[in-house]
């Protein structure tokens, strides 16, 4: 009995040193284990709190947009109000002025004051909104990140800040131009003709702006200081012009298939310090005859084709009016920009696709894209500046931008995303002379066309 008992206990110790060894030997081969174990809570940990985080900015979203559903259809009820008010104003104001009565004019300028106020209203209640918007997610977001990031992880100091998901910019792909390239190296320059300034039949002073009709090729100026429209063929040679009576100081251009539409600034009449004298002219381009007028109180009027007929903004309002090819208004809208500011300067406009290319300057953004009710779409972003530009056209791929930079005395081309492709211009990828270059147009050839001014008036494309 006492030899089994012993053997007993040896064999107990045996298995006891056994245990003991077995344990040294895992802790041996897995001396993280106990780290492994810290990290798995600590991973736990972090999972609950961005499930939290996720359901609260989740529930704060939720409120926002409801808070902000409610507001947006409010306040564009209001806006919708003032907008028919605004478009009752205009069409009355329109019959005064066909009326043509001295006796009026009080009235019109009555009108006048209400349209100006109902238009700063709307504008005030559109910037609120875009203000407000902005304000109430950043304020939001900032709070609930704050609160998740003094959150403590057990009894540690460190609190764990949740990282947002990096955005990747998605890499849009350029198309490539319609069926044509632009040199850098300036072999494909060419002076169209060598226009001498005076009033002689073939002769121009002032050119202001610049088209090229699609169909045809002509290539038609504003005359300015001759009060005509010039017209030229594409190797320069001179066709004809367009002359009448109310044709004055022609500023802009816009050409459709059938139609020239030219916006004339008349002699300055001062009237309450203010020049009120601009119309928009329509020729057709078949027998060269004025076909009807608008006579607008705005100065500096940009014009582009749109539909049947055309849109109409001043430079300082940022209203753009759409009038059919009666020059009968349809809607009168207010371009919708939180990047736009009083001082803000529409110096063109493109349409396109219904797509409203906007060209500005004093703008975080110099070209802005909108849809035809005026709603922003998108911002351009240009990779080269501009000094002082006026004028810009489009490709009909919208793939290509030639910028005319007047008081840069050059022109610049980029591609839809604002990459500069190449510059034209002393000093640039295509060196040549401009001097104030102003109007600039896209043959269906691809050639760039550009008016130059003030001392060589030339016609140059590239």
């Amino acid at each position: 009995m006492a030899s089994i008992s012993i053997k007993q206990e040896l064999e107990a110790d045996t298995s006891t040193n056994s245990d003991e060894l077995h344990e040294i030997k895992h802790r041996e081969i897995n001396p993280l284990s106990a780290l492994d174990d810290n990290l798995e809570l600590r991973r736990q940990e972090m999972h609950d709190i961005f499930a939290n985080f996720h359901k609260m900015i989740d529930m704060k979203l939720k409120l926002l947009l409801e808070e902000l559903s409610h507001t947006y259809k409010k306040q564009k009820e209001d806006i919708q109000v003032k907008i028919s008010q605004k478009d009752q104003l205009e069409k009355s104001k329109i019959h005064l002025r066909h009326a043509n009565i001295e006796s009026l004019e009080p009235t019109l300028m009555q009108i006048n004051k209400e349209i100006e106020n109902i238009e700063e209203s709307i504008f005030q209640m559109r910037e609120i909104k875009i203000s407000w918007n902005i304000d109430s997610f950043a304020t939001a977001l900032t709070n609930i990140l704050v609160i998740e990031a003094e959150k403590p992880l057990n009894s540690s100091k460190h609190a764990y800040i949740p990282k947002p998901a990096s955005s990747t910019a998605s890499t849009v792909s350029t198309p490539p131009l319609a069926n044509y390239s632009y040199s850098h190296s300036g072999d494909d320059t060419k002076t169209i003709r060598n226009i001498t300034q005076g009033q002689g039949e073939d002769q121009i002073s002032t050119p202001n702006d610049m088209v090229v009709d699609k169909v045809t090729g002509n290539i038609f100026v504003a005359d300015r200081a001759n009060h005509r429209v010039q017209v030229f063929d594409f190797s320069g040679a001179h066709l004809y012009e367009m002359i009448d009576r109310d044709l004055r100081s022609p500023n802009r251009l816009c050409i459709t298939d059938r139609y020239l539409y030219v916006t004339c600034i008349m002699e300055p009449q001062r009237k309450a310090n203010k020049c009120i004298s601009s119309h928009v002219m329509k020729f057709d381009k078949t027998d060269q005859e004025a076909v009807s007028i608008l006579k607008l109180e705005d100065k500096l009027i940009r014009i582009c084709s749109f539909d049947s007929g055309i849109l109409c903004t001043d430079y300082m309002s940022h209203y753009v009016r759409h009038y059919d090819s009666a020059f009968r208004l349809l809607t009168a809208n207010k371009l919708s920009s939180p990047y736009f500011t009083n001082s803000t300067k529409v110096y063109d406009i493109i349409l396109m696709d219904k797509e409203l290319y906007v060209l500005s300057q004093g703008s975080m953004y110099p070209i802005q894209v909108f849809n035809p009710s005026c709603t922003i779409i998108r911002c351009i972003t240009l990779s080269s500046p501009l000094v002082g530009a006026y004028y810009f056209c489009l490709d009909k791929g919208k793939s290509t931008i030639v910028i005319s930079d007047t008081e840069g005395n050059m022109v610049k081309v980029f591609n839809r995303l604002g990459e500069c492709i190449c510059v034209i211009g002393e000093g640039g990828d295509i060196p040549c002379t401009l001097t104030s270059p102003r109007g600039v147009d896209i043959d269906s050839n691809g050639n760039i066309i550009v008016c130059d001014t003030r001392e060589s008036f030339i016609i140059q494309s590239f």
